[in-house]
Formats: C-alpha cells, sequence, structure tokens
C-alpha cells in the first residue's frame, strides 16, 4: 500500500491519509479544491473523528469555514496548515452511518453551486456513506 498523504493533499475518494497524531489512519470521504474531508474511527469502538483540511492554500475559504463551523468542527492551527476536527462519541453502526449520511449530503449541497468546487478537478466528489464505512472497516 502507498504511503498515507496529508488530507490536504488526497486526490482520491477512499484513499488513506494520515491526520496530526502518529499512526492515525483517515479515509478521505469528500473532495472540492479549497476543502477535504476524513473520516477516522478505531477498531472495535464509535469515536468518530471528522477531519476537514483545506487545499494547499493552508486555509478554508469562506464557503469552507461556513460548512465546517456548521458541522461543529472546531478550526485549529498548527505549523502544516489550518485544520478542523470534530469527536462525536456514537454508540451504533446506525448512528455512524446517519453522521456520514448528513456529512455527505450536506457537503454535496453546499458545494455544487457554491465556489470553490464549481470547475475544480474534482467537483462534488464524496463516497457513499456506505462506501465509507465498508472502508473503514477494511483499515481496522
Amino acid at each position: 500500500m502507498a504511503d498515507k498523504v496529508r488530507l490536504r493533499d488526497a486526490t482520491e475518494l477512499g484513499q488513506l491519509v494520515r491526520g496530526t497524531g502518529a499512526g492515525a489512519v483517515y479515509v478521505c470521504i469528500a473532495l472540492c479544491a479549497g476543502l477535504k474531508l476524513a473520516v477516522k474511527c478505531p477498531p472495535g469502538g464509535f469515536n468518530v473523528t471528522l477531519r476537514a483540511e483545506p487545499d494547499a492554500t493552508a486555509k478554508f475559504s469562506p464557503a469552507g469555514t461556513q460548512f465546517i463551523e456548521a458541522l461543529g468542527l472546531t478550526i485549529q492551527e498548527s505549523p502544516f496548515g489550518n485544520y478542523a476536527s470534530s469527536h462525536p462519541a456514537l454508540a451504533t453502526d446506525m448512528e455512524v452511518a446517519m453522521l456520514m449520511g448528513a456529512t455527505l449530503a450536506a457537503f454535496e449541497h453546499v458545494f455544487r453551486t457554491t465556489p470553490p468546487c464549481k470547475g475544480s478537478k474534482y467537483p462534488d466528489k464524496t463516497l457513499h456513506p456506505l462506501d465509507v464505512i465498508a472502508r473503514l472497516q477494511e483499515t481496522v
């Protein structure tokens, strides 16, 4: 398997990406010029982490910032650029599926008609929530 890249450098849905913690494995679930989303779910638990990073610009666009804040993610600054994360504690597979479905539906709704996705090299790309869960299970 190829080395994991930073989320901001991801180019494919389902691509394994790294977070800030050593050994953290995330799955890229949505791509848009200016904003990328990934999720991680540790083995045997439902302590999901949602992560968002801007593209190589290292700063979120106004539309990206609004979307991130609406999702309840907190924007952090680091020496490697801004990122945002949320750590909801979920109890069941159904709750994970509902979170993924709501997140991806919101992403498609916001970025289908709003820059920065329009005309980008990967417009409106998201994984289906069930594909997200299957890909997460492969990483365990």
